[in-house]
């Protein structure tokens, strides 16, 4: 029988060696700073020295929030353990930090509808706007500061993206660079989000007018949805079945909607909307056909006769609603969706409280008047709504709406995972046999 550990070579297991001690290392750090730290690492040797597989989480400060940070191989926690994160702070959904001690805010830049990494011809620019004069080949350039014009109160550079930005971002990858913002006493979170928003939408303002380059400050990335972190992933069978081109397309749209939760929500959501007229016949040839199989029918009675007009004089086509609860009652098993939804807790935990930002409609599994397909089309039905801005069938005249760039749009995580969940499903209920 071979030896587990001679399937890896040395270097390997250096590796998963030293993932263990960093491990251990910045749990022990986050114990005394009271940083909550979840450690979901795992290991495919039994052998407890070795950690092959790294998913440490760690919830850092944001004003009254916590903002997660996501560690996942041997090079995040080395990153992570080099830098002074206790007294680090995150600042809103951005990729941006403070630091109470020296008074300085750090965020990220990108350009506007740039969906790929800018090229270093591109950067050097878009710096040179800056007053940067040389950017080297691997993007880094010396910090210059913004001057010119009036005396503020604050200093502005503009700098490379440090590495405490970088490994508590995620997405130090993709930013231009950053802007560094050296103030007064910071005096609480509210206080460096307010300061960071005034000086770079100004900053960048100004930019735009001079140079027609529109710039943004970075959002933080979201936890992948439904992306695993397996170091070995289950193998892929040969596809019996085929999928129609439209709804897949609208499926594959919102898996590249990163950070753009608005956008990514009510893609997902068109994908399952495009089967509505489909199943929401089903529903009314049930009706029909349960009528026309009971024995006590007579199509020579009139009040038999109108038992099927009365149905299908009943609002023809049905509300966008009814349509929506038809189809997930067709496609969507409500035990496989209440494991889905429990199988997370923050997830089970956000779906059933109120979220009065976002929806008031909850998911409540005692609930006897309700069964939970037809709460979940009632909270997707009820966001979808404030996403594109309309009333919703009900008359509602006080609809809250959604809004880009807003704390309830970053929200929307756990409601985006569970359309994107119910898109899956009607996809897969809606497959036909492959024909390739």
């Amino acid at each position: 029988m071979i030896d587990e550990l001679e399937l890896y070579d040395e270097d390997e297991l250096k590796e998963f060696a030293l993932a263990k001690d960093l491990i251990q290392k910045i749990v022990e750090r986050c114990k005394k700073a009271k940083i909550e730290c979840i450690d979901e690492s795992s290991s495919d040797l039994d052998d407890d020295k070795f950690i092959t597989d790294v998913d440490l989480t760690i919830s850092l400060n944001s004003g009254r929030r916590k903002r997660d940070v996501y560690l996942w191989d041997t090079s995040d926690l080395k990153a992570f353990d080099d830098i002074k994160f206790e007294q680090l702070n995150v600042i809103g959904q951005y990729s941006a930090i403070f630091d109470y001690e020296t008074n300085t805010i750090e965020a990220i830049f990108s350009q506007i509808f740039n969906g790929t990494r800018t090229s270093t011809i591109a950067k050097r620019r878009i710096l040179s706007g800056f007053g940067v004069e040389h950017v080297e080949r691997d993007g880094y350039f010396d910090e210059v500061e913004v001057v010119g014009g009036g005396s503020g109160k604050v200093k502005i550079f503009i700098s490379p993206i440090s590495d405490e930005l970088s490994i508590i971002s995620g997405a130090g990858a993709n930013g231009i660079g950053s802007i560094k913002i050296v103030t007064h006493k910071i005096q609480s979170h509210a206080d460096a989000l307010k300061i960071l928003e005034k000086v770079a939408n100004s900053l960048f303002f100004s930019m735009e007018i001079t140079n027609h380059t529109p710039l943004q400050l970075q959002r933080r990335t979201p936890r992948g949805l439904g992306i695993t972190r397996k170091r070995k992933l289950d193998k892929v069978s040969y596809p019996n079945f085929e999928y129609d081109d439209g709804p897949l397309s609208l499926y594959w749209y919102a898996r590249s909607a990163i950070n753009m939760p608005l956008l990514q929500f009510l893609a997902f959501y068109q994908a399952i909307e495009f089967y509505y007229p489909t199943y929401f016949k089903f529903e009314y040839n049930r009706k029909i056909r349960s009528i026309l199989k009971d024995p006590s029918f007579n199509i020579e009675r009139d009040s038999d006769i109108s038992r099927i007009t009365s149905i299908l004089s009943s609002r023809v086509g049905g509300t966008e609603k009814e349509q929506l609860k038809a189809t997930l009652h067709e496609c969507v098993d409500v035990e496989d969706l209440k494991d889905f939804i429990q199988s997370d807790p923050k997830r089970m935990e956000f779906l059933t409280t109120k979220q009065k930002s976002i929806t008031g409609h909850i998911v409540n599994f005692k609930n006897r008047n309700m069964d939970l397909i037809s709460q979940i089309a009632e909270r997707v039905y009820d966001i979808r709504c404030k996403v594109v801005h309309v009333k919703s069938e009900d008359g509602d005249s006080d609809v809250d709406l959604l809004l880009p760039y807003t704390e309830e749009a970053d929200n929307l995580l756990h409601d985006i995972e569970l359309v994107q969940y119910l898109a899956q499903k009607v996809l897969i209920c809606s497959s036909s046999q492959a024909k390739f």
